[in-house]
């Protein structure tokens, strides 16, 4: 099960986000509550410009963990993306109380972007 994963994160640093996804999916038939592959599923499906999979994948990944910080990053990624700001910057918060400190900057670029919208 590991190993599928393992190999679908090597594929996905290597660019091959089809293959990587495929990985996830197989991983996902052997354990179908394994939040890990649903956050590497998402991130396939992110590279792949499947935005709105790519959220399904990282809420299943959040229904089955909601401990997992870099499905929470990577959630406020995909709506901020999709300029869903307030949605992305509660996910950043999210992950930074989950200990994912590089949350910070991001939480920081959501108040800019609120402000700008707000004063501009």
């Amino acid at each position: 099960m590991h190993c599928l994963i393992n190999k679908g994160l090597a594929l996905a640093n290597l660019g091959r986000n089809e293959d990587a996804l495929k990985c996830s999916e197989s991983a996902l038939k052997v354990d179908p509550k394994d939040a890990v592959a649903w956050l590497n599923k998402g991130n396939a499906l992110a590279a792949l410009e499947c935005h709105d999979e790519a959220l399904a994948s990282y809420d299943r990944a959040l229904e089955i963990d909601d401990r997992l910080a870099r499905a929470w990053y990577n959630k406020g990624d995909e709506l901020g993306r999709q300029q869903r700001i307030i949605e992305a910057k509660a996910c950043f918060e999210n992950a930074y109380e989950l200990g994912l400190s590089e949350a910070q900057e991001m939480i920081s670029r959501c108040d800019q972007i609120l402000m700008n919208e707000y004063y501009g």
